[in-house]
């Protein structure tokens, strides 16, 4: 069974979005497995060194990628998919992988040294997300991928 891991920086919400991921969770779960882990945000202040504060979040999601895993890194200025690429993407890619870790930013996003280590990166949107908002929308896409790969009627 294929596994996602989606890895955020910050702490899980306690509203609607979180209540939409754990239902795509439901959804995808006779499929593959959807896991989550947050790594802690670096407090900045209004002389902080941002590059230095993506660097620790970079250190802290880079302790929790599975060497195994392949992992994507989510930015807008990644690769752009439509649903149906996305789809035949991964069809290729389950034939090589079965651990998947996608890694979403906090507010100033990702490192350099993050990009470098991920085997693509994806975006979701030319526009910026909430990353709690982005792990929502990646949910979302991963079950109607494995609804396109399946031939469930949700992605029409």
């Amino acid at each position: 069974m294929v596994t996602f891991r989606i890895i955020s920086v910050g702490r899980p919400p306690k509203d609607w979005r979180n209540e939409a991921f754990l239902h795509y969770r439901k959804l995808i779960s006779p499929f593959a497995k959807l896991e989550e882990v947050f790594v802690k945000e670096q407090k900045t202040a209004a002389n902080t060194d941002i590059d230095y504060a993506l660097k620790r979040e970079t250190d802290r999601i880079l302790k929790v990628v599975s060497p195994s895993s392949y992992m994507i890194a989510l930015d807008k200025s990644g690769l752009s998919y439509s649903t149906e690429e996305l789809a035949k993407h991964f069809n290729g890619l389950f034939q090589r992988h079965s651990k998947f870790d996608f890694v979403i930013g906090g507010p100033f996003g990702l490192h350099r040294e993050l990009f470098t280590r991920a085997d693509e990166t994806i975006s979701l949107s030319s526009l910026t997300y909430a990353h709690d908002l982005a792990r929502v929308v990646l949910a979302e896409q991963l079950y109607r991928l494995l609804s396109i790969l399946n031939n469930l009627p949700y992605h029409k």
